[in-house]
């Protein structure tokens, strides 16, 4: 509290913009494991939204992306995941599905290669 006894906090997680930003990626957790993938959506969307740059946000709605067979928006998502963190062989393999299923076989083929060399388990 300061001296107006008015709790402050220096911390990120105390900024609303944040808590509504969590909120919304929970939310749209939920929402994925009950298979509810337009409410799922609504939630990651807002998500974004609120924190443009998250990974993982960008990440798990590009997954309910991919399962809606929107896939310029998953190959979309999968990117910003992809530019935060190189490493991540499971964006590569998604990102390389996405591109496959509209036929795009040289970025595919590239991303599903790129998987298999970071993790062996995306090997074919």
């Amino acid at each position: 509290r300061n001296v107006t006894g008015v709790q402050t906090c220096a911390l990120p997680i105390c900024n609303q913009q944040v808590n509504m930003h969590y909120a919304h990626v929970a939310r749209g957790l939920a929402y994925t494991r009950k298979n509810q993938n337009d409410n799922a959506l609504k939630d990651f969307d807002e998500a974004i939204k609120l924190q443009p740059d998250d990974p993982d946000a960008h990440f798990r709605r590009g997954g309910i992306r991919l399962g809606m067979k929107q896939f310029e928006g998953a190959i979309e998502d999968f990117t910003v995941t992809i530019k935060a963190d190189d490493m991540n062989a499971t964006a590569y393999y998604l990102r390389g599905f996405a591109y496959l299923s509209q036929t795009k076989d040289v970025p595919g083929g590239a991303d599903k290669d790129k998987a298999c060399m970071l993790d062996k388990k995306y090997c074919e």
